[in-house]
Parts: structure tokens; C-alpha cells; sequence
């Protein structure tokens, strides 16, 4: 509650005179002063047109990215701006002027403009999260449960600051700003394209609805790998690219199926082993914290494990850690929020006590012309601006602890979260290698107990689980060179999180502690002269209360 709103109280019983004799005697209260932004015309129902000129280029946001030493030449710069309305009835929604400058190749043009709503930068977002795979790609703002079609409202500039934020980190980071996604969303002027990119199940609270039975069904349907439903949601989790591969091969398994009994295991044949030598031998380069590979124990020069990869300790070890680094994030950001909750309620309560007293002195006031008392009664009015003052600096501080820690809290949360899902998605790319090894076997099984069946039906369906596991071999080479990519990109990944987020929060607590220490003062400055006053009317008790 701001000060400002002191001076519309309805001072009770009094005359209209006396009302304005005593808001005139409030108001000299800085924290009762009328706040003239409160009562600022609304804006026009029908915002002008967004101009679609590139115009100067600005200072770009300062944001830091992971450093790697095969970085691309070439420069790329990403603005977000001009939230304005778009759309009619119940497709009405918000949209934002995206620009860019552009020296990398493979652009059309050096600069641009498009406009973008939120379900196209998440689109953006989904996309760069299946295709790089051990980047920590940044979060996006989060979403709301009341829609906001309001471009002029502080949430509305609030997600522009953070999809800004968002699409700088990108443009800054040298894998992320090669994506061929990135460049579809920057240069794209077909609207009727990003409908079909993003059809309308996915815009809007109704994409959280589909994600939710989407995550169920994930987690608690469990079908067996050799299921046509199981691998078609598994390539499309682990972004592989053919998935009409994928589903073919699932296809040619279920076939085989209802195959005979298997026969005791049997080793995949070495042609399988030698299709992944190069993303192995990457492996052997690891040094001594490189990943473990499980199986035959053979070196990892010799092609990729036949029976699974187990990851390296070290790793699982930072994961565990992340993860709970999390939720001690998530703590301390409820903690912060009840410190703000609180600090607002302080104010709000000493603004209410203001009001009381002031009430008092009206009644004082008719209660001595009713009686015709000439006695000094109660200084009510230098009480009500002594906690009138004192409500100013709680909401001050309210606000400096969440631009000094709130926000930057907020995106360490964010930031935290995005490294999570990077070691769940390093961890998921894991599980299907394993599951497609354990699929190649089992159809290695199948065919292997059928022997070398006649002509005829039965040798045709040793020849689908031959084809099967062949087509599974090469979904098992494509994952283990996702794997090798993932755990090259970590190993600089992990070390940009961890000082950017020693840098962020490390400046977040001392930007904190100044802004305590200045509302401290700004409280006992705010107090002091009304103190004065109060001390000066105790000297000499009131004679009389009424």
C-alpha cells in the first residue's frame, strides 16, 4: 500500500471543511503525498500498429555464455520489444516485435524483424532442447493461469524483459546460435507456417493440459520396448530425427513378436560393435574421469558397448548435487517472498493504524466543539504521521529486496532448473542406448532359435527380426554419438554454471545487504522529526480525553 492513498480516506463524522483541513495536514507527510500516477488515464482500447523497421541497432543485453574453443566466426544479436495486441475475440493475445543483426552465414539478410507470441519463442525453446543435446538451454518466463492481453501491463513487460534475456543468451551462446530452429524463427514471415509449427493444442493454459497427460502417460504407461507406441514416443523424446525408421523397425519387432521361445544369449555380431568406432574412440579421450562402459570390459577403441553404458560417478555425483541444489533455491526463494509478504504488511498495518488515529482526532475534534472544552487533548494527528512515515520504509525495503535479490534469485532459479533438465536429458539419452541394446538382443534371441528355417513363412520371419535388429543398430549408433556430443558439450557447460551462478548470486547478497542497510536509514530518517514532536507532547500530559 502506498502513501499516496492516505489522503482519500473518508475521515468520519467530520464536515467537508474539516476533511480537507486535515488531509491538507496529512499530506505535508511524504508518505501520505498523493500519488499522481495512480489515477493516469488508461491506455486506448486500440494500440497503434507496431512499425516493422529494423531501425538503430541498440546496445545488445550483457549476458555470459560457456566458452568453447571451436567457435564459429560471425556475429548475431537478438532484440525483444513493442509488447503490442493482436488477434480479435477469443483468439486476441500479445505479441512481440523480435529484431535482428546477423553476420552469420546462411542468413538472408543481414537484419530483420518478425513478430513472435509467447507459444513461438516456446516453440523455439522445445526445438533447441531436441537437437543440442548437453546444452543447458535458458528457461523461458513462466507462464500465467489468468491470460494477460494487456501490453501495457508490468507482467506483460516483465515476460518481455525475460524473453529478451532468453533469446540473448542464445544468440550469445556458439552452438545455439548455429540452429537452423533459430534461424527459422528469426526469418519466417509466413504466419500460416507457425500454425502448423504450433498448432493450437500447444498455445495457450491448453498446452499445459496436453503436457500433463503427455508426462502420465510417459510415466506411468509402461510398454515394452518392442512396441510400435514405445519407440515412436521414444524418438520423438530423444529428437531423433527417423522416425519413420524408427517406427518401420518397431513395426518389423512387433511382427516378430509372437515369434518361438528364446534361446540362451548369444553375442550381437561384431559388425554391430565396429559401427560406432568413432564416437568410442572420442570416449577413450576422456581421460580417467571419462565414462565407464559396461559389458565385455573391452576398451572403448574397440567400437560401442553391446550390453549398455553406465555413466561416470563424477557425473551422477554433480547431477545429485544439482538437483538439490534446486531445491534449496526454491526455499530460499519462498523465504524471500514471505520477507517482501511481510514487509508489505508492515506497511499496510502502520498505513491502517494511521487511518484509526486519524479518525480519533477527528472525533476529539466535534467531541470539544460539543462540549466547549478549551483543554489540550491528544496530538492524534502527530501520531498518525509519525506511522504514517514509518509505513514508507517496509515497502521500500519490500521493493529493494526484490530488484537486489528477488529478481536475480529468480533467475538462478531458472538457471538451475535448465541445468537439471540438461543431466535428465544427458541421463535419458543414456536409458535409450541401454534399452535399445537389450532390444538387440532379445531379437538376436528370437533369430537365433530359429536356426535356418525352409523357404517359406517362417524363414521370412527370421528375416523381419534380422532386419529389425539391423535397423535397431543403427538407431543404437545414432544414440551413441548423441551421447558423445552430449558429454563434450557438459564438460563446458557444468563449469559456465557453476560460476555464473557463484557470479549472480554472489552480487544478488550484496546488492541485499546495501539495500537493508539503506532502508534501515531511510526509516530512522523518515521517523526522526515526528519523534521530536511526540517527545515535546509528552512533556506535558493532555488534560483531558474525550
Amino acid at each position: 500500500m502506498t502513501g499516496g492513498r492516505l489522503s482519500s480516506f473518508k475521515l468520519g463524522g467530520a464536515s467537508g471543511n474539516a476533511q480537507g483541513q486535515y488531509r491538507a495536514r496529512l499530506e505535508d507527510s511524504p508518505a501520505m503525498s498523493v500519488d499522481a500516477e495512480s489515477a493516469a488515464a488508461a491506455p486506448p482500447s486500440n494500440p497503434p500498429a507496431v512499425s516493422m523497421e529494423v531501425g538503430v541497432r541498440p546496445a545488445p543485453v550483457e549476458v555470459s555464455v560457456p566458452a568453447y574453443e571451436a567457435a564459429g566466426s560471425g556475429d548475431l544479436q537478438i532484440e525483444v520489444s513493442d509488447p503490442h495486441r493482436a488477434g480479435e475475440g477469443m483468439s486476441k493475445h500479445v505479441e512481440y516485435k523480435v529484431t535482428y543483426w546477423s553476420t552469420l552465414s546462411g542468413y538472408t539478410n543481414v537484419s530483420g524483424c518478425v513478430t513472435r507470441r509467447y507459444s513461438d519463442f516456446e516453440w523455439l525453446w522445445k526445438q533447441l532442447r531436441a537437437t543440442t543435446d548437453g546444452i543447458i538451454v535458458p528457461s523461458l518466463p513462466q507462464k500465467t493461469l489468468v491470460a494477460n492481453d494487456d501490453p501495457t501491463s508490468a507482467a506483460i513487460e516483465a515476460r518481455r524483459r525475460h524473453l529478451a534475456v532468453f533469446v540473448a543468451r542464445i544468440a550469445a551462446h556458439p552452438i545455439m546460435r548455429e540452429s537452423k530452429d533459430l534461424q527459422i524463427f528469426l526469418e519466417e514471415q509466413d504466419k500460416a507456417s507457425w500454425s502448423e509449427r504450433v498448432p493450437w493444442y500447444e498455445r495457450g493454459i491448453t498446452s499445459d493440459a496436453v503436457r500433463g497427460v503427455s508426462d502420465w502417460f510417459n510415466h506411468t504407461v509402461r510398454l515394452d520396448d518392442s512396441g510400435t507406441a514405445a519407440n515412436l514416443v521414444s524418438a520423438a523424446a530423444q529428437g531423433i530425427s527417423g522416425v519413420a525408421a524408427a517406427a518401420g523397425g518397431a513395426a518389423s519387432a512387433a511382427a516378430a513378436a509372437a515369434g518361438g521361445a528364446a534361446s540362451p544369449a548369444k553375442s550381437p555380431p561384431a559388425a554391430a560393435a565396429a559401427t560406432t568406432e568413432q564416437p568410442a574412440a572420442t570416449a577413450s579421450q576422456s581421460g580417467p574421469t571419462g565414462d565407464v562402459l559396461l559389458g565385455s570390459g573391452a576398451p572403448a577403441s574397440q567400437g560401442a558397448p553391446g550390453d549398455g553404458i553406465t555413466e561416470d560417478q563424477h557425473f551422477l555425483d554433480v547431477a545429485e548435487y544439482v538437483g538439490k541444489l534446486k531445491g534449496r533455491l526454491d526455499k530460499l526463494s519462498s523465504a524471500t517472498s514471505a520477507l517482501v509478504k511481510h514487509a508489505q504488511l508492515t506497511g499496510s498495518v502502520l498505513m491502517e493504524f494511521a487511518r484509526v488515529v486519524v479518525d480519533l482526532d477527528e472525533t476529539e475534534a466535534k467531541a470539544k466543539a460539543v462540549f466547549e472544552t478549551r483543554t489540550n487533548g491528544v496530538e492524534w494527528t502527530n501520531a498518525a504521521k509519525l506511522f504514517a512515515s514509518a509505513s514508507g520504509p517496509p515497502n521500500a525495503q519490500a521493493a529493494a529486496v526484490t530488484a537486489a535479490f528477488g529478481e536475480p534469485l529468480d533467475g538462478a532459479v531458472a538457471l538451475t532448473q535448465a541445468c537439471v533438465s540438461a543431466c535428465d536429458a544427458r541421463k535419458a539419452i543414456v536409458d535409450h542406448y541401454n534399452r535399445l541394446c537389450k532390444q538387440i538382443e532379445r531379437l538376436d534371441q528370437k533369430a537365433a532359435a530359429m536356426g535356418v528355417p525352409e523357404p517359406g513363412p517362417r524363414r521370412e520371419e527370421k528375416q523381419k527380426l534380422e532386419l529389425a535388429a539391423s535397423d535397431t543398430r543403427i538407431a543404437r549408433t545414432q544414440a551413441m554419438g548423441r551421447y558423445d556430443k552430449c558429454r563434450q558439450h557438459m564438460e563446458h557447460e557444468l563449469v559456465w554454471f557453476h560460476e555464473e551462478l557463484a557470479r549472480t548470486m554472489g552480487a544478488a547478497l550484496k546488492d541485499l545487504v546495501v539495500a537493508q542497510g539503506a532502508s534501515a536509514g531511510q526509516a530512522a530518517h523518515a521517523c526522526a522529526g515526528h519523534f521530536e514532536e511526540l517527545r515535546a507532547m509528552l512533556r506535558s500530559a493532555p488534560a483531558a480525553f474525550v
